[in-house]
């Protein structure tokens, strides 16, 4: 036999082509790069993967990088930032291949960042923005050293087309290409902190951040808000198109328009007349921004995502700028609330747009009433514009005449409609929606602005209409009517309560007629009503109910509406505030409720013998004694009228009378009276009735203190 010689395999891995250079952020995106490169038989040196627990990190890095052929380097702010480790792992293969020509460094930028030192110097391969079939084909490309030569055929240069870029832009131009409708605002005033953020936003470079929509009530200033980011950020951009999205219409006007101006090559040979959705001349300027970068999209006044959803790029690198009453953005970008004015912003604009200087005070005062609101802020600059009076003055108007006031004083050009004009289009198709909405957005007209607890609602189901009258037993009903609410921004809702602009409350009064303004405001005081008396006594559940019952009571009071159920919220708001140690507060709330009792249950009513005994007792503590004295004497004659009805009331009246002339130094009288009180109270009640039980124990509490 013959002799056979040992073979020596070697069975130790192939040297790496690859380190992957990257920081912790960055994780997902050196994965997938470093999948696709051993996917194409380049092997790789990756941290997640190769570095086992208990190694030495410092020391395993070093090996990698030496061992490796290549470092790639994942570039993004926070890579750039980072200053540990990731300098000196790709210094190495800079030092080796100063000149690039071995392709020994090279970087791949996922976010948009801006290399400093000497990663300036090299050309990197750029994945921002690319889908994941084409960031994989130029990564494969880029790191094999490949020609750039493009997959079709370049256009004939005598072609009627042009890029944009077509030449380098002198600093300080504007761009080649701007489609903004509006002159710059003089007036515009506030907002830096949200203008920062939307250029930080997009600077990110981040899918989800290339698409900013603005939304909020319809006068907020979310079209002059995106106005001024374009004019003040407009020499950043080669190309500023505005879009009006208020329908499909005017939307694909625009867009074909945009690309006409562009010279798209498509729209040449086939200019139509762009009105329709998904034609080939939309599909044409989308493919040209879907190639093209540093361009910026306003999408203005758009009702909802689907609007505009064949008008959005599939990929790109530009900015797209929305603006809506709807918040409903998460799918395609960020959606970023436009709230009113800061107080100071809002004077600052009636002082520059009035000219008046020097009303300081009435200025702040008016944009204080109008809500800070952006649009009735206009509004009023405009009128006083127009009619050369003070803002003083127009204050005084606004107090007497609002709802006649809104529809007045036409704004600039800046903003095309009053404030009433601006909300009638929202309430309509809120209605159109889900009347559900519309009628729970009336209801709201009369509660306090701010804080408007659902749970409102669901507790007194059975005086709200038919449309919300479930709402107990079927909460999506209220769920129903948020969502179309929320759609334009007539109301914000936070957790379980609700918020509305007090100046849609005043416009949506103003298209009722009296008798539906007198139905919906008895509908209020019941439903506070109800709150107040299921929660009796629990302080914590009623205080952020105490505005909402106090503008319930104030309108049914102007319209004279809710009788003893309105007269009862005023004394019931009144007993909360005395017991929260509010005792001034108090004593108004029970006068109100005295003088409504009176008006509509007429002087000799038992409910008005109750609030007489709730305000003679708040004088008392507040030292008013002969008022006092005087409620409860009044308070006793006209129970003693209702005998025998509720005979107990008088003890209580004796009682309470006998409180104030004791305090008055009569204290002869007033023991008789807590004598006559505990004989009626026993009579009535028992001897160890809990209202018996206190009142004599009161009365010897009393005595001891003046014997003592």
């Amino acid at each position: 036999m013959g002799a056979y010689s040992a073979m020596a395999f070697d069975t130790s891995p192939p040297s790496p082509e690859f380190f992957i250079s990257y920081t912790g952020t960055d994780r997902r995106w050196a994965e997938w790069i470093s999948w696709q490169l051993e996917e194409a038989k380049y092997p790789t040196v990756l941290q997640a993967w190769d570095f086992r627990p208990g190694a030495n990190f410092v020391l395993e890095m070093q090996a990698a990088a030496t061992k490796a052929r290549r470092t790639l380097a994942v570039l993004s702010p926070d890579y750039l930032e980072s200053s540990r480790f990731t300098p000196s792992e790709w210094a190495v293969a800079f030092a080796d291949d100063p000149d690039g020509r071995q392709l020994k460094l090279v970087p791949v930028m996922v976010r948009k960042c801006d290399p400093p030192g000497l990663l300036k110097t090299i050309v990197y391969i750029d994945l921002i923005g690319l889908d994941e079939e084409e960031a994989k084909k130029r990564l494969l490309e880029g790191i094999r050293g490949a020609r750039g030569k493009p997959d079709s055929a370049p256009e004939f240069p005598g072609r009627a087309t042009r890029s944009v870029k077509s030449k380098p832009r002198f600093p300080g131009e504007w761009p080649v290409v701007s489609t903004i409708p509006y002159p710059r605002n003089p007036n515009f005033v506030g907002r830096e902190t949200v203008l920062r953020e939307l250029r930080s936003a997009f600077e990110t470079g981040e899918t989800k951040q290339r698409v900013q929509a603005l939304h909020g009530l319809g006068g907020i200033g979310k079209t002059q808000l995106a106005a001024e980011y374009s004019f003040l950020y407009v020499k950043e951009y080669y190309v500023v198109g505005w879009l009006r999205g208020e329908n499909s219409v005017t939307l694909g006007t625009d867009y074909v328009a945009l690309g006409s101006t562009l010279e798209v090559p498509e729209l040449i040979s086939d200019p139509g007349s762009g009105a329709e959705r998904t034609n080939p001349r939309i599909e044409a300027v989308r493919r040209w921004l879907e190639r093209n970068d540093d361009w910026l999209l306003v999408f203005d006044d758009v009702d909802a995502l689907e609007t505009i959803w064949d008008y959005l790029p599939r990929r790109f690198n530009g900015h797209i700028l929305v603006t809506s009453r709807n918040p409903n953005w998460l799918g395609v970008g960020t959606p970023r609330q436009v709230d009113t004015l800061e107080p100071l912003a809002a004077r600052d604009f009636l002082l520059k747009r009035t000219g008046q200087a020097s009303s300081s005070q009435a200025a702040s005062s008016l944009a204080k009433d109008l809500g800070y609101l952006p649009l009735a802020l206009e509004q009023a600059g405009a009128y006083i514009e127009e009619t050369s009076i003070s803002l003083s003055s127009y204050s005084e108007l606004f107090h007497t005449q609002r709802s006649e006031v809104l529809k007045r004083g036409k704004p600039s050009t800046h903003y095309p409609a009053t404030v009433a004009t601006t909300w009638l289009i929202s309430f309509q198709h809120v209605e159109e929606i889900l009347p559900a909405a519309g009628d729970l957005l009336r209801l709201s007209s009369f509660l306090a602005p701010e804080g408007i607890p659902l749970s409102l609602f669901r507790e007194s189901a059975k005086y709200l209409p038919p449309s919300l009258a479930g709402a107990a037993d079927h909460p999506i009903i209220l769920f129903d009517a948020r969502s179309a609410l929320r759609r334009y921004s007539l109301v914000s809702f936070n957790d379980e309560a609700m918020s509305i602009h007090r100046l849609v409350q005043v416009v949506m009064m103003d298209r009722m007629s009296d008798v539906e303004m007198r139905d919906w405001v008895q509908t209020v005081v019941q439903v506070v009503h109800t709150a107040f008396s299921v929660h009796n006594g629990q302080a914590d559940f009623l205080r952020p109910l105490l505005s909402h019952a106090l503008s319930a009571a104030a309108h049914a009071e102007k319209l004279g509406v809710g009788g003893g159920t309105t007269a009862d919220l005023f004394n019931r708001v009144g007993l909360f505030l005395s017991g929260d140690g509010h005792l001034s507060d108090a004593k108004v709330s029970f006068g109100r409720a005295l003088a409504f009792a009176e008006r509509h249950l007429g002087p000799y009513h038992a409910e008005v013998a109750t609030i007489l005994n709730n305000l003679g007792s708040a004088e008392r503590v507040l030292g008013n004694l002969e008022p006092a004295r005087e409620c409860h004497e009044r308070a006793l004659a006209i129970d003693r009228s209702l005998l025998p009805s509720k005979p107990e009331n008088v003890g209580f009246d004796l009682y309470n009378l006998g409180l104030a002339l004791f305090d008055l130094g009569r204290e002869a009288e007033a023991r008789e009276l807590f004598g006559q009180a505990l004989d009626a109270l026993v009579e009535n009640l028992g001897e160890e009735h809990p209202d018996t039980i206190f009142i004599r124990r009161s009365i010897e509490d009393l005595e001891e203190d003046s014997d003592g």
